[in-house]
């Protein structure tokens, strides 16, 4: 008997050997997967998300207070983001992509006012945002060109902006400061044209996105400025992401 039980363990273990060989060999011996180690790609960014925006208001000793939360729902369509990819040696691909690098990028808009005096409104934003994704690819034929791949991706961000609008004798402030991190899944295919250009497409599914967001009080110069903070945590109803892009192998 224990001779028996002895065979049939060897036997199994000898069919699993078999089977994670083959089907290892079946994703190598793709030559879409196998010919390269790196890859650039230029991907478009198109988001639908819904953020609460904090409603300012006063009280009579003239300080500023949170009168209300408003909920705004923002689509973008066009956002142009840079990746590298390279490979594992399972063949599963790591990706780097950078989604926004602004550093102090500063706009003056002038707005004229009845009188002498002439309004102008100076804006400075900051904004630095990257996503690291581990892609899973799946193949079962080994000459295929579409290969679909499951990935998991970290993406943390920062986001800054203060703006002064201003006349000759006073100054108004308002300004907010959002730092967070948002975690997804990432289901895409990939569809290689030839042995280098290739194209993907694919959606962010959010698990997570948990932030923390300072706001800076409208205030005049003559008083203190005041912050107040929030924290928000976003699931896949207030975020979602699609991303199409073409990529360089090398």
């Amino acid at each position: 008997m224990n001779q028996t039980n002895k065979q049939n363990t060897m036997r199994n273990f000898f069919f699993l050997l078999i089977g994670i060989t083959f089907s290892q060999l079946a994703i190598a011996q793709n030559p879409y997967l196998t010919d390269y180690k790196y890859a650039w790609k230029v991907n478009n960014l198109s988001t639908l998300s819904s953020s609460n925006i904090i409603v300012f208001g006063s009280n009579p000793y003239a300080t500023n207070i949170v009168k209300d939360n408003r909920l705004s729902k923002q689509i973008q369509l066009l956002h142009p983001t840079f990746a590298f990819d390279w490979q594992s040696k399972r063949k599963n691909t790591h990706e780097l992509e950078l989604i926004d690098l602004i550093l102090n990028r500063a706009s003056i808009k002038n707005y004229p006012s009845p009188g002498n005096n002439a309004f102008s409104d100076r804006t400075v934003q900051t904004a630095i945002s990257f996503r690291y994704e581990y892609k899973i690819n799946f193949c079962t034929n080994k000459e295929s060109r579409w290969v679909p791949s499951l990935g998991f991706s970290v993406t943390p961000y920062y986001q800054h902006t203060r703006s002064a609008l201003s006349d000759s004798s006073v100054s108004y402030q308002t300004g907010s400061e959002v730092m967070g991190i948002r975690a997804a899944f990432n289901p895409s295919i990939t569809y290689f044209f030839n042995k280098r250009f290739f194209i993907t497409a694919g959606f962010s599914l959010t698990m997570i996105d948990f932030s923390r967001s300072t706001y800076l009080n409208p205030a005049s110069v003559q008083r203190s400025l005041e912050k107040r903070t929030f924290y928000n945590a976003k699931t896949l109803s207030e975020l979602l992401e699609f991303r199409i892009g073409i990529g360089y192998k090398f």
